[in-house]
């Protein structure tokens, strides 16, 4: 559909094509070419309508424009983010928006956040954000995190009493006091090599990984062995906690009893 390839305010677009040096009569005619009224009357630039497209148009334009059609779509996006996030109130608050429509693929988005001067971050979700399925996650990193805004949910490290540290994620503060749950290691893992990293960055085991075979726990009691098919992390931030779900592909083709936590799952002999 047109409305995938982009749309965007046409007062908007115009200002910012005028603004980066673009004749007033040829954004006159861009504009006619690419807009459309919607329902409620308001005149919007449509990337792509029909057989039309803004890489077109620019090309019409004749000589080098002062401004590539990118940085104009861009300087107009940015100009109606920023009157968006005025009339809501959410003037320092920063947008991250992943591609879309979204595709069903394994991928991943990272986006560094810098909030100068703030004591706590909250993450609102618009209304029309949606994902393929059930396995999408969102991991908030407090690299750089002040001792004065960390709470409930922070990742920490902990020395220890023999100089090493550990991680752990911060249950609660009071009085000075940091109560903070340490970042157990697998049953299976417990008389490896004390140097070995079994834990990531993030305080997740770093085995099993998808791929791994295992021995895993049935509903019975009994161990059996099976592939892990797909490995996902569920977050509680309220109560500082995080569980590490394995979906378990059994080697005798049995469909039932998949889903195993680390401690239902160990190496196979």
């Amino acid at each position: 559909r047109d409305e995938e390839a982009g749309v965007i305010d046409a007062a908007a677009f115009k200002k910012a094509m005028l603004d980066s040096g673009i004749d007033a009569s040829a954004a006159g005619k861009l504009e006619e070419a690419l807009s459309v009224s919607d329902a409620q009357g308001a005149k919007l630039i449509y990337r792509k309508r029909g057989g039309n497209n803004l890489a077109a148009e620019w090309e019409k334009l004749g000589s080098p424009p002062p401004a590539t059609a990118e940085d104009v779509w861009q300087k107009a996006l940015d100009a109606v983010r920023e009157k968006l996030q005025t009339e809501a109130g959410l003037q320092k608050a920063k947008l991250f928006e992943t591609e879309h429509p979204y595709r069903a693929v394994k991928a991943s988005n990272e986006v560094e956040v810098q909030l100068e001067g703030s004591m706590s971050l909250k993450v609102h979700f618009a209304s029309a954000s949606c994902t393929y399925d059930n396995k999408s996650s969102l991991l908030i990193h407090g690299g750089g995190l002040s001792r004065a805004a960390a709470g409930p949910g922070a990742r920490v490290e902990v020395a220890t009493a023999n100089s090493k540290k550990v991680w752990g994620t911060l249950a609660s503060r009071k009085d000075g006091v940091w109560k903070v749950r340490l970042d157990r290691r697998p049953e299976a893992e417990q008389d490896e090599d004390e140097e070995e990293e079994v834990v990531d960055e993030l305080g997740l085991p770093r085995w099993p990984q998808t791929g791994d075979a295992v021995q895993a726990r049935y509903k019975s009691g009994s161990w059996f062995p099976g592939i892990v098919a797909d490995v996902d992390v569920e977050v509680d931030w309220y109560t500082a906690t995080r569980k590490v779900i394995y979906t378990i592909d059994w080697d005798d083709g049995d469909t039932k009893d998949k889903m195993k936590g680390p401690e239902e799952v160990r190496r196979p002999p």
